[in-house]
């Protein structure tokens, strides 16, 4: 005779337990100030709509008001495609927190912790309506771990990954609505609006939201019914797939008609990694999608030339994942969901096809969620099957009170280190001593603190990493751009002016250039030069005399 299931415990307990871990762990993120990217997108109010007026802007606008960033002020735009993005939903976040908070960070990170905390409720509801009376426990341990997970500070900890993590939550609400429909009669067709609109606002937040519509073809596929469906399966697939196919493609259309800053041949040129560095990238997110054995804050991968373990056996766990979905795919659909999930959700995100950014943490919130669940469900499972084992049992409770804690634990220490940058991105770049996006970063984070010394020697240390032995969306630009800034805070006109010159040998005359060049020339008493090119910068001179180029000659020791 099989023992009695345990009963399910009521929703608002799990949710109570969920948000006090949460505060706990992340309580020191509110008094947390801007870091990283933080200050030009809402420091400097690039992003952030402060009025309707502004707000309506952003959907008409690539990357809202931020298209103009110091970038493209010192960049040549080849012609009027980019690869800046259309987010007008993470916008218009920012629009209510700053009038939440009168522009005050705290307002922003308590959104950031919101967001997450939501993220995890969704996950807590839908594993409960999906598998509470199978598995009781499960959904409260999923949603716990994915709230304290280590994979997941940075989206919490850091304003402008709240991209990952909104984008999640709505996406969990559409799959939400979508099995609502399924069980309402006369009146789906209402969930299946709303799903759609938060397919559209998925979208909106960050371009990876496509994969919703992927999500809602996989859970019409995959995921069995309440009761038998009251048409054929492949009407009541369309019935259910089609409405997140139609509002999927209307938002691309919009992106790519209105906005029009998207060219799918840049992006796809920007791959070129290989295909053992591609290997070795997927094995190491997919075992970090399951174990977050370390934290990643860089874009910048090391090129491999011949095959590595991890490259060797991450596609080999993932198709033993796929192949244990496949047999079990009547006892336990869950699984085979699961992997496909995982697979669709990384795809978008520049995992597996490395488009723009390869690594980073927050790019595995969604993907991770999927690996996650199959992880703690199995955990479940084994203790179900050790009923008679009591030690065994208690000793795998243990372990996962253990990991709980554990997690909470990390997850709270790289929280507070997120609020220094100098010490976020120096930990970084010597743990990767190659990493040129760790090392931009803590030039970066120096200058804003005033350390221009260390600014220009950070700098100096990314520009003389061999770009042939990694791929990063780094092409050192603001390596130079920000060592001439430091060189010039510094009175270093000539080492300013070689960091400009390789700016304009690369990208061609920009104004922000001239200006600091000008400066440059001043300070080393080149004062003739430098009014000609302050006039060059004011389009007060012709760029085709002879001077402008002799006064881009950094030959100023013979003055």
């Amino acid at each position: 005779m099989n023992p009695p299931r345990p009963r399910l415990l009521p929703w608002w307990i799990g949710s109570g337990l969920l948000w006090l871990a949460l505060a706990l762990v992340y309580y020191p993120v509110l008094s947390a100030p801007f870091v990283w990217t933080d200050h030009a997108e809402i420091e400097q109010g690039a992003l952030v709509p402060k009025n309707s007026e502004e707000f309506w802007a952003t959907l008409l606008q690539a990357k809202g008001l931020a298209k103009t960033t110091v970038r493209t002020e010192y960049i040549n735009q080849a012609d009027g495609s980019s690869l800046a993005y259309h987010r007008p939903v993470k916008a218009l976040s920012y629009g209510l927190d700053h009038v939440t908070g009168a522009g005050q960070p705290w307002s922003y990170h308590l959104s950031n912790l919101v967001f997450h905390g939501l993220c995890c409720m969704m996950i807590l509801l839908l594993v409960r309506r999906l598998w509470g009376r199978q598995m009781p426990g499960l959904a409260e341990v999923l949603a716990l771990w994915h709230a304290l997970n280590p994979l997941h500070t940075e989206s919490v900890a850091w304003i402008s990954a709240r991209s990952d993590s909104l984008m999640t939550l709505f996406i969990l609400i559409a799959l939400a609505l979508q099995l609502a429909a399924r069980r309402a009669r006369g009146w789906s067709w209402p969930f299946r609006i709303l799903g759609a609109l938060c397919i559209v606002a998925a979208i909106g937040t960050k371009e990876s939201g496509m994969v919703a519509v992927g999500l809602a073809w996989l859970v019409a596929l995959c995921l069995p019914r309440d009761r038998p469906a009251d048409r054929g399966p492949l009407r009541q697939f369309a019935r259910e797939a089609g409405l997140p196919l139609l509002a999927g493609g209307l938002a691309l259309v919009f992106r790519l008609s209105v906005v029009a800053d998207l060219d799918m041949a840049l992006l796809l040129g920007r791959s070129g990694i290989g295909l053992w560095t591609g290997l070795d990238l997927f094995g190491r997110n997919l075992l970090q999608s399951f174990l977050p054995l370390g934290t990643g804050v860089a874009d910048t991968i090391p090129i491999l030339t011949g095959p590595s373990l991890l490259g060797l056996l991450g596609p080999t766990a993932f198709g033993l994942w796929l192949l244990v979905g496949w047999r079990l795919r009547r006892e336990a659909p869950a699984i085979g969901f699961a992997a496909l999930a995982w697979l669709a959700a990384i795809l978008p995100v520049s995992q597996l096809i490395t488009l723009i950014h390869p690594r980073g943490d927050r790019y595995l919130y969604l993907p991770a969620l999927f690996s996650q669940g199959c992880m703690v469900a199995g955990l479940f499972w084994s203790l179900q099957r050790l009923q008679t084992l009591r030690l065994a049992r208690a000793g795998l409770a243990l372990l996962a009170i253990v990991g709980l804690f554990a997690a909470g634990v990390i997850s709270s220490i790289d929280a507070r280190i997120w609020s220094d940058e100098r010490h976020l991105f120096g930990q970084a770049a010597r743990n990767e001593p190659r990493c040129a996006e760790c090392w931009n970063n803590l030039a970066y984070a120096e200058a804003q603190a005033g350390r221009y010394a260390h600014a220009a020697s950070a700098c100096e240390q990314g520009l003389r990493i061999d770009r042939a032995l990694v791929h990063t969306a780094r092409d050192g630009f603001s390596l130079r751009f920000i060592l001439a800034k430091a060189a010039l805070l510094q009175g270093q006109g000539l080492r300013a002016a070689q960091a400009l010159q390789e700016i304009h040998i690369k990208a061609g005359p920009r104004a922000a250039t001239l200006r600091m060049l000008s400066k440059a020339y001043a300070m080393r008493g080149r004062v003739r030069d430098a009014r000609f090119l302050l006039k060059l910068a004011e389009g007060d001179a012709d760029p085709s005399d002879p001077s402008a180029d002799l006064a881009f000659r950094c030959t100023m020791d013979d003055d």
